[in-house]
């Protein structure tokens, strides 16, 4: 996450960067554990030697770092287990809160803080609505029943 690629034509991007990273590292305080553990293992080239699933979490990471006005996360936590997928994307949700998020799932999962969920089927919509109200429909258990 330290390494990642800057977009070419942003003046003084590596500062800025390294001033937010710095500030956040700072805030959280955790500058020692950085030091110690981060930066004293060997990620290879491009992040070869990290797992895939830990690639897909330093891909959403960056993607937060740069607070983009509408952030679209396609798949971006497939590989990782339905409570991991579950709670990162309650989180990034949260974190974003306010701001336009539109997150691409190749199954449907119960995550309440959507406004709006939106069903693809063969290139067309299939169903749209809220999401436990669609949620229902796909599963025909009714929303009420699903929520507890």
């Amino acid at each position: 996450m330290l390494f990642g690629r800057l977009v070419y034509g942003q003046a003084q991007a590596a500062s800025r960067i390294g001033k937010v990273m710095a500030e956040v590292v700072d805030k959280l305080g955790l500058r020692p554990a950085v030091l110690r553990v981060g930066l004293d293992y060997q990620a290879g080239i491009a992040g070869k030697r990290l797992t895939a699933a830990q690639r897909q979490k330093i891909g959403l990471g960056r993607a937060l770092l740069k607070r983009p006005d509408y952030l679209i996360v396609n798949e971006a936590l497939a590989l990782l287990d339905a409570a991991a997928q579950n709670r990162i994307t309650k989180a990034v949700l949260k974190i974003r809160a306010g701001k336009g998020v539109l997150w691409v799932m190749r199954h449907a999962q119960p995550v309440d803080e959507f406004d709006k969920m939106i069903v693809m089927k063969d290139g067309r919509v299939a169903d749209q609505g809220k999401p436990a109200e669609v949620l229902a429909r796909i599963t025909g258990v009714p929303a009420e029943q699903a929520a507890q």
